[in-house]
């Protein structure tokens, strides 16, 4: 095994320590959405939580102690999400949102 794949290992059981320790739900959903940034490289992390009528919602944005339930990205995302194309969970695996700066000078 190389020196690399060594290191994600020992960030997987440092992660699996932290979890483990999380004092309660919200300290856990910010350290899924933040921590597993050091083994898996992305940007933004979004945590979606199914509701009892089916529909998801943000609980957790990497980067952001508190989610704020009006913001335009939170609603985008859970618009996505729920979209009725979607009939089953399994449905959504990855959402990739690609920005570039040319757009926003339109």
């Amino acid at each position: 095994m190389n020196e690399d794949k060594n290191i994600k290992i020992a960030r997987l059981i440092g992660l699996e320590k932290k979890v483990r320790e999380a004092l309660s739900k919200d300290e856990l959903n910010f350290i899924l959405v933040n921590e597993i940034r050091e083994i898996v490289d992305f940007t933004n992390a979004f945590l979606l939580k199914q509701t009892p009528i089916g529909t998801f919602n943000v609980e957790a944005i990497s980067d952001l102690a508190i989610v704020d339930r009006t913001a335009p990205l939170v609603t985008f995302i859970e618009k996505i999400v729920n979209h009725k194309d979607h009939n089953q969970p399994k449905d959504i695996i990855n959402i990739c949102l690609l920005y570039t700066s040319d757009a926003a000078d339109e």
